[in-house]
């Protein structure tokens, strides 16, 4: 153990060495999921296949609070001045609760999104139109 005896005798520990045992700590504890991790479940491209669609999740711990959803929308090729101003893609909408998300291509230009068993308090639409593509969002069996 890092310190020094006193003198009584007694070993005390430096403030710097509690730190940094209180760093690992932490450090083994989300090593071993106490955090989040974020997984793309789904990605659709559109019938040209310009762009696409892509539904991912944050997996959570109990301690977070549980799982959080979100839908995506990108460009398949984006052009140099998309990725210098950073318009590569989009958050379309979020759910942050219990429900299910889901995307799909009705048109080269229209995407929609469905949100079945959400609560309204849960689910954050972020955009209806993105370059040129309309988002339409379809709730079923909605509830508060």
């Amino acid at each position: 153990m890092c310190g020094f005896s006193n003198a009584e005798g007694r070993v005390v520990v430096r403030r710097t060495t509690s730190i940094l045992i209180s760093l690992a700590m932490l450090g083994v504890a989300g090593f071993f999921g106490c955090g989040s991790y974020v997984v793309a479940l789904d990605r659709k491209y559109s019938s040209d296949g310009e762009f696409w669609a892509e539904l991912t999740v944050s997996r959570s711990t109990a301690v977070a609070g549980g799982d959080w959803y979100w839908v995506t929308l990108g460009r398949t090729h984006p052009t140099w001045r998309d990725k210098l101003v950073r318009n590569q893609s989009v958050e379309v909408c979020s759910l942050e609760g219990p429900g299910k998300l889901s995307a799909s291509w009705a048109s080269p230009r229209k995407v929609q999104v469905v949100c079945a068993r959400c609560r309204s308090r849960s689910f954050f639409p972020v955009s209806k139109e993105w370059e040129g593509v309309s988002i339409e969002f379809v709730f079923k069996d909605s509830g508060e």
